[in-house]
């Protein structure tokens, strides 16, 4: 078993509450050690009675369970001091305060973990948004425990510890005093890597309505094996955000500041739910646009406008995508991003643009990955037939493929005429629709039949 004690910090008023429990398991911890220091053959069903039994203990009975594991524990030893010898010893020679003696000789809080309670039932492990546990005594009370700013190696340990414990993987004890909170785990569950096969790639398209993913199993450039396509919509927060702008509802509103929570958290929902299909599908590599979009106008209208400078929460998702691939060594590249949607809804209309778009910066990570030139824009003369194909489904004869040399040729003649619609669809007849996480999320997602 490993530990890291790391100091934390929280409110006077949260501390004060710490303070409280420790005390309230430390009376329960040091009656059951002077009991077993009587009779070492009580059994567990005797001790938890007795601790049942107690005055002034307001702890809950998971509480009152550590406290005797950790009396059982302490019993085995041949001497205990509580608080230790040097403290003893200062308190004797009155360098200190007995009120000091009083809290310093405590024991930290002692919880332990459960890995089907997502690693502990009495702490939240948030460590890889907002480098914090939230420790819930009771139903009512939460304690944000922050941490400080953690150095690489220790970082790399929690972000995993998170995973695992959101997977119901691992059991997590954590033990918490007034200064430090110390962090208990197997470190055998650290060590097991993911399989991954070769050239296995997923990627995505992201949009501030759809985020479509593919992933595919490459042996070349011209022979691949699509595993699995969908689509995760977010249209439907976005239009409730959009209703309540058009009735001119403030900000402070609680309606308002609801869906701007729920965005915060559908986000990192959707970030462990795809790292997840990584893990499943034993994903080598992933590939995402590497994009920076500045706030402007886009020349499409309002709507478009705030869609993509006020609620798109793309760099959020991005890292934190980025720091879950990383704990299962899965390498995310940033792909260029040059007409990957016009590439892949031309070469790719069996699928949702989304999912299209995907497929061809799934290419791209592929031929990157594998440093093959070149990487952005497909053969052009050996692909004529399946864009003749495409531009007989959209097209109506309005474009003349004999006149176009490149890629960049055949996109500036689509463009310009307004008539034309390249981008494919959502076809319901060939997609499978499922609401995302549970009944109360806001994300759909769509899979191709």
């Amino acid at each position: 078993m490993n530990t890291i004690k790391l100091p934390y910090s929280t409110s006077k008023d949260s501390k004060d509450n710490v303070l409280r429990y420790m005390k309230n398991q430390n009376n329960v911890c040091r009656f059951m050690y002077n009991r077993l220091q009587d009779n070492k053959k009580l059994t567990q069903i005797e001790l938890t009675n007795l601790s049942n039994s107690m005055n002034n203990i307001f702890i809950d009975t998971w509480f009152k369970q550590c406290a005797i594991y950790k009396a059982k524990q302490l019993n085995d030893q041949d001497e205990i001091i509580f608080g230790g010898r040097k403290l003893f010893l200062e308190r004797n020679s009155k360098k200190i305060s007995r009120e000091e003696f009083q809290i310093k000789k405590l024991l930290p809080l002692y919880v332990i973990g459960e890995a089907g309670r997502y690693g502990n039932r009495k702490f939240n492990f948030d460590f890889i948004e907002n480098n914090k546990l939230v420790f819930k005594p009771d139903v009512k009370t939460k304690i944000d425990i922050q941490l400080p700013k953690l150095r690489k190696n220790y970082r790399k340990i929690l972000y995993k510890l998170e995973e695992l414990s959101n997977n119901k993987k691992l059991p997590i004890t954590v033990s918490l005093d007034l200064d430090y909170v110390y962090i208990t785990y197997d470190e055998y569950h650290l060590k097991i890597e993911d399989i991954k096969i070769k050239n296995r790639i997923m990627s995505l398209d992201l949009n501030p309505n759809y985020i479509g993913y593919s992933i595919i199993d490459w042996k070349s450039e011209d022979e691949n094996t699509v595993i699995k396509t969908g689509c995760i919509s977010i249209k439907e927060l976005n239009d409730k955000q959009f209703d309540l702008k058009k009735l001119k509802v403030s900000t402070e509103d609680k309606r308002m500041k609801f869906l701007v929570n729920k965005r915060h958290f559908e986000i990192f929902e959707i970030s462990k739910y795809i790292t997840n299909l990584a893990r499943h599908y034993k994903i080598e590599s992933f590939g995402i646009e590497d994009l920076t979009i500045k706030s402007s106008d886009k020349e499409k209208g309002i709507r478009f406008n705030r869609l993509t400078n006020n609620l798109w929460n793309r760099n959020k998702l991005i890292q934190n995508l980025e720091k879950r691939l990383n704990i299962y060594g899965i390498r995310l590249y940033k792909i260029w991003p040059q007409y990957s949607s016009f590439i892949g809804n031309i070469l790719n209309r069996n699928y949702f643009d989304p999912i299209a778009s995907s497929i061809e910066i799934n290419r791209r990570t592929f031929k990157f990955s594998n440093k093959l030139k070149p990487v952005v824009f497909p053969e052009f003369k050996k692909l004529s037939n399946v864009i003749s194909k495409s531009l007989e489904e959209f097209g109506n004869g309005l474009i003349k493929l004999g006149t176009c040399k490149h890629w960049v040729d055949l996109y500036k003649q689509v463009v310009k005429n307004s008539k034309l619609r390249y981008r494919v669809s959502l076809d319901l007849k060939k997609t499978k629709v499922c609401r995302l996480f549970n009944r109360k999320s806001l994300l759909y997602e769509f899979i191709s039949n």
